[in-house]
């Protein structure tokens, strides 16, 4: 269990980065 979450959690560390342009991008998008 403390496994999968340390996994999870890196892995949305990593991407959160990412994540967050791509949600600026689309709000640019709509405006």
């Amino acid at each position: 269990m403390t496994n999968l979450y340390t996994i999870s959690r890196r892995f949305i560390d990593s991407n959160f980065i990412v994540i967050s342009v791509t949600i600026i991008m689309a709000f640019h998008d709509l405006e």
